[in-house]
This record gives structure tokens, sequence and C-alpha cells, in this order.
């Protein structure tokens, strides 16, 4: 992950706490209500099972690590320190040796998991090689028909066209709307307000459509048993976002 992204990250959990375990993981409030949608369809597309192990990479202040640890055997988070410390004092439940800090592509592992989630985050990756190499990793961690979401990755063309739609105008009308509203009442209305005077982020990859076809391609030939989902209007960011499901054969 850049480096600038996994700092400010830090710096927002530490800021931000449970009192905003919304905002920390980057997604405005008004959306809040599609978390148990996304919790759902997560489950579903890693069929997730009472026998699992699950790894969480980026698993933030715990949004879906959490919930999904009531549905699996084990589960293992990987974030910031300041991100993992906070779920450590929140949830003793959680085994503290398996709430691990750092950067994921730093980290070893000397174990293998049965489903593995990396949501919303290889767009603060900082290039091309960096997405490969960060993919690759997670899948030599899957056991043998083990399965790896990675999930919410927004697209270049499909963002630009939703911008120029009128369901986009609407979309980002509404934003202001909302902003301005918490803005009156000095709420936090997104992860910018916790940003402020820190260093902007400027070596973020672009995802595209070609990067995915060179992605598709290079799975392909590992054998591997590999789906690309778009995300259905009217869901967190209506269909600019997809998914990809690798599963070991």
């Amino acid at each position: 992950m850049s480096e600038v992204s996994f700092e400010n990250f830090g710096h927002v959990a530490k800021k931000v706490g449970y009192g905003n375990i919304f905002i920390s993981s980057s997604r405005y409030n008004f959306q809040e209500k599609f978390i148990p949608i996304l919790l759902n369809d997560i489950k579903n597309k890693l069929r997730v099972s009472h026998k699992d192990t699950l790894l969480d990479v980026g698993c933030g202040l715990g949004l879906f690590l959490i919930p999904l640890s009531f549905f699996c055997n084990t589960v293992v988070g990987i974030d910031h320190k300041n991100f993992i410390n906070q779920i450590k004092s929140n949830f003793k439940f959680i085994i503290k040796k398996n709430l691990i800090s750092g950067n994921f592509l730093k980290i070893k592992l000397n174990r293998k998991f049965d489903k593995i989630l990396i949501y919303s985050v290889v767009h603060y990756l900082s290039s091309e090689k960096e997405f490969q190499k960060f993919i690759y990793k997670a899948i030599s961690l899957l056991k043998h028909k083990g399965i790896l979401l990675i999930g919410d990755i927004p697209i270049k063309e499909y963002e630009k066209a939703f911008i120029k739609s009128n369901e986009g105008k609407k979309y980002y009308q509404k934003i202001e709307k909302i902003k301005k509203a918490h803005k009156k009442k000095s709420k936090a209305f997104g992860i910018s307000n916790f940003l402020k005077n820190r260093k902007k982020d400027s070596q973020l990859v672009t995802i595209d459509l070609e990067m995915i076809q060179n992605l598709k391609k290079r799975l392909n030939s590992m054998k591997l048993k590999v789906k690309f989902l778009r995300h259905k209007k009217l869901t967190m960011f209506n269909n600019t976002r997809i998914d990809i499901i690798i599963e070991r054969k």
C-alpha cells in the first residue's frame, strides 16, 4: 500500500475511533445503509462457513472482520497498528495474535486460509506492479479450494461514465447537499474531515479496464477459477466498481 495513504488511514483511526467506524472505512455517513447488503454479498461470494479460517487484509476497525467472525471458525485481520490496537481493546473475543499490524506486502505469514477478503483496498496501492504483487501474494496464501475476494475496485472508465450521466450528477449534488448540512452542524461528513493538513497521496494507482484485462490473462494462465463481477446500480458507489473472485481448484 502507498505509505502516504497507509499512514493517513492510521491517523484517521487514531482520531476517529469507534465513534465513527464508518467514516474510518472511507465511506460517507449516508452510505451506511448499504453495509448489511455488502456484508451479505461478501458472505455469499466467499461462501463463508463455520469451518473457515478467514483473512481480512485492510480490516480497518473491523467493519467486516467483526461480523464475519461470527460465521467463521477463525478470523485474522491485518492493518495499520492504530486500527489493530483499537480492535484489540474493543473486541476481546478476537485472539490477539490473529490481529496483525503492518503492511501486508511486508508481513510474513506462515499459514494458509480458506477465505481471504481484500475489500476497498487495492486502489490505495501505488502502482500496477504493486497491485499485481498484492494479489499474487494473497493467492499464495489460499488453501486448496480456497476463495479470495478482492472487492470494491473502482474502474476509471466506469467512474467517468457515471460522472457524466444524469444519475451521477444527481448523486454528486446529493453529496454536496449533505456536506453543507453536516458543515452547519459541525459534524464529520467523510474521511477528508480528518485529513486536513495531512500530506495528499499523489502516487495512487489508477485502475482501468486495460489493467483488469491484463490481470485476467495472467490469472487465467495460472489455472485458477476467476470471476470479474461489476457492481449493480444503486449500490454504494452505483455500478462504477467491480469485484474479483479467485478460487483455487
